[in-house]
Parts: structure tokens; C-alpha cells; sequence
């Protein structure tokens, strides 16, 4: 359903007249007046699920997401922001307040064009403070980023690096990563990705392949 120009108008109303929301679902809601600095607002709602997919977020979206994420902390367990047109330039400040969300379970980022560079922040994430790696998020989809061999390479270093990561104290609670539809999984070194991950971390499910009648509908049961 597209709002328009009320985008700003809807979100200040949704957190003045439904106080007691829990889940709120604004996908494809055509906002076209940038309607994220009331982000704040909406977020002092104790929101357990927030789905903003195909809603233009953008990078400057994704910055003033963050910033509201951090400051209200919110009791969020899953955030998708599907198709947001977020590159790695979002991501950065967006996946440093997810990963600091206590109660965060599931973030989706599928179609977002985080390529290679977006490949390394997630990377880096991971293996940065030991205590907090990617926080409480168990899973993380990144379908169709356009994510290369290359970007595929530092996440499965930061997947594997058990010198570091002390096994799975690093990232405790990861246990699935949605990957395909990307450029990577069709890439002759891909299988040995897969192997070694698997070897590594055989806890995670690395999903990046889609079979029979789940590659109809898009969906990707786990491949390891």
C-alpha cells in the first residue's frame, strides 16, 4: 500500500495511537517524504517485529534507523529490511546497533546491494569484540547482495578462524546464514567454501542453494 507524502505523518501517529504495537509490517508502503526521522518515535513502541522491505530506506534511511535503534533500544527479535537499497555504507552503522540488541534473533538483508565491501563489515563483525561477535542474531540473511567470491572469502575466514573466534565462543549464537543468489555460489571455489565452513563450524547452516519446489518459490532449505 503506498502512503505517499504521509510517510512521516503515519509513523509519528502509529507510535502516538498504538502504544501496545508489537509487530508492524510497512513493506512496500511507497513513502516518498523520507519519513526515517521519526524513526525514534516509532521505535519507543516495545516492538518485537519490524519489517521496512521494498520501502527505499536507502543509506541516509539506514544511518538514522541505527541511530534510533541505539538510543531506544528496543525489544526487537527480528528486522527486515529487505530490498531498502542499503549498501555497504548503511550497513555498517545499522549492523553495529542490531548486533548490540539484546533480544535480536533474525536480521534480513536480502537484496540489498552490499557486495564485497558489505561482505567484509558483516566479516568484520564477527570477528571484532569476542564477547559480542554479531550479538544475540542466530540468523542472517544475505540473498542476493551481490556478493562475490572475494567477499565470500573474508566471511569464511571469520567463520573459521578458530584461533580467534575459540571455536564458537565468537559468535555464539550464529546458526544459520541465507547466501544464495549470489555470484559466489556459482563460483568453481564455492564447494570448498561450503566443505571448510562445514569442517569449521559444523553448528551453522550455511543455506545458499535452492532445490525442487522450494527453487520456485525462492526459498532455500540448508546445503552444507
Amino acid at each position: 500500500t503506498s502512503v505517499g507524502a504521509s510517510g512521516r505523518a503515519l509513523l509519528v501517529a502509529i507510535a502516538a495511537c498504538a502504544p501496545t504495537l508489537t509487530s508492524l509490517n510497512l513493506d512496500d508502503a511507497g513513502f516518498t517524504d523520507e519519513p526515517w526521522p521519526a524513526m525514534g518515535q516509532l521505535l519507543s513502541l516495545r516492538l518485537r517485529h519490524l519489517s521496512l522491505a521494498s520501502t527505499l530506506l536507502g543509506d541516509a534511511g539506514a544511518l538514522l534507523f541505527a541511530e534510533a535503534l541505539a538510543e531506544k533500544r528496543p525489544p526487537l527479535v527480528s528486522i527486515c529490511v529487505r530490498a531498502c537499497g542499503i549498501t555497504s555504507t548503511g550497513l555498517k552503522p545499522l549492523l553495529d546497533s542490531c548486533t548490540r540488541l539484546d533480544s535480536l534473533d533474525i536480521l534480513d538483508l536480502l537484496g540489498n546491494p552490499l557486495g564485497d565491501d558489505g561482505a567484509r563489515i558483516v566479516a568484520a563483525a564477527m570477528r571484532g569484540d569476542p564477547m559480542r561477535g554479531l550479538g544475540s542474531v542466530r540468523s542472517v540473511n544475505l540473498c542476493d547482495c551481490g556478493i562475490t567470491i572475494t567477499g565470500m572469502q573474508d566471511v569464511k575466514v571469520a567463520l573459521c578462524d578458530v584461533e580467534r573466534n575459540d571455536g564458537d565462543a565468537q559468535i555464539p549464537k550464529l546458526n544459520t546464514i541465507e547466501f544464495a543468489q549470489n555470484p559466489a555460489c556459482t563460483h568453481d571455489d564455492w564447494p570448498g567454501i561450503v566443505s571448510e565452513v562445514g569442517a569449521h563450524r559444523p553448528g551453522l547452516r550455511l543455506v545458499w542453494m535452492a532445490t525442487g519446489t522450494d527453487a520456485e518459490s525462492g526459498s532455500a532449505p540448508p546445503v552444507r
